[in-house]
């Protein structure tokens, strides 16, 4: 065979393998959350008789697929660790954002289906209320934080897990907000394994850090 003829193949091959996979790949989409979730307590108001628990969790989605997706729900359920058998389903309710002017999170719009185009990415802050019966109360100890997100109208939703650590200084701002005592925001680090703020030997940044 001509070397002509194989090389222009060869070029044809390349050049279909290139279209498919920067025009063609169906939408593959990923969610990433965190790395806090900011959590809040509302006293009983408009005719109900417990308190509501609102989550709010910034949620970036990502299409690496080259078509156009959709992002059609997201739900959670959140659980004590080893005590699965009363776990809270959460559906999303609003895309919010911090209003400054007021000190507190307010609901730009309420959550819908979301388009990614292709090789792009969504971010959001989504809110997740419970505030039916029986109340959703923290406990200190660890919980699970299941976040599901449904990228096709039918079949089961994809699934991101991670946990939260609720102190004795997390719980103690949020009974204070549950009293009344204060309108605090408490915000929760996802998957803790590093203070925030820590004082360190030289010993402990090498150990830590590797430098």
């Amino acid at each position: 065979m001509n070397i002509a003829i194989i090389i222009s193949i060869l070029s044809l091959v390349v050049s279909i393998i290139a279209l498919y996979l920067t025009q063609l790949t169906p939408p593959k989409i990923q969610c990433n959350i965190g790395p806090v979730v900011t959590t809040f307590i509302e006293r009983p108001r408009d005719g109900l008789n417990s308190f509501s628990t609102f989550i709010f969790i910034p949620t970036t989605f990502i299409n690496l697929g080259s078509r156009n997706g959709s992002i059609f729900r997201a739900a959670i359920t959140i659980h004590k660790k080893g005590t699965t058998y009363q776990q809270f389903f959460i559906q999303w309710r609003d895309f919010c954002s911090f209003h400054k002017e007021v000190g507190m999170w307010g609901s730009d719009e309420k959550a819908h289906q979301l388009s990614l185009a292709g090789k792009s990415t969504i971010a959001k802050w989504i809110s997740f209320v419970w505030d039916s019966e029986p109340e959703f109360v923290f406990d200190e100890g660890v919980y699970v934080i299941n976040f599901y997100y449904w990228d096709r109208k039918k079949g089961n939703p994809r699934k991101i897990s991670h946990e939260i650590i609720i102190d004795k200084n997390v719980l103690s701002s949020l009974e204070k907000v549950r009293l009344g005592e204060s309108k605090q925001l408490t915000q929760i680090v996802l998957d803790k394994e590093l203070d925030v703020n820590k004082v360190m030997t030289e010993h402990e940044v090498q150990k830590l850090l590797g430098s």
